[in-house]
């Protein structure tokens, strides 16, 4: 049971994570002249980067529960720096 929901929740993160980086992407990239990017390509180029950095990660998923866990604090994190790209954007 904790497997599903923290696979779902792994999707729905990198779902989030997608929306985060097009929008981050958007306000700091898009006025240097690079072309803006969809949500898929978000994804894509956020899973790539996450696989070259986590490639010497020790961290390891022992159950479910771990899963979960680990997938709600990265939604969170996510969102704490998007947050503070946003207070950025404002200033901008």
């Amino acid at each position: 049971m904790w497997y599903v929901l923290g696979f779902i929740l792994a999707i729905l993160g990198s779902i989030l994570q997608g929306f985060y980086a097009s929008k981050m992407w958007m306000w700091f990239m898009v006025p240097l002249g690079l072309p803006s990017i969809s949500v898929a390509h978000a994804m894509g180029i956020a899973m790539v980067c996450g696989m070259m950095i986590s490639s010497g990660s020790t961290k390891k998923i022992k159950n479910g529960e771990d899963m979960c866990s680990y997938a709600l604090a990265a939604a969170v994190t996510m969102t704490i720096m998007f947050g503070i790209a946003a207070i950025i954007n404002y200033f901008m």
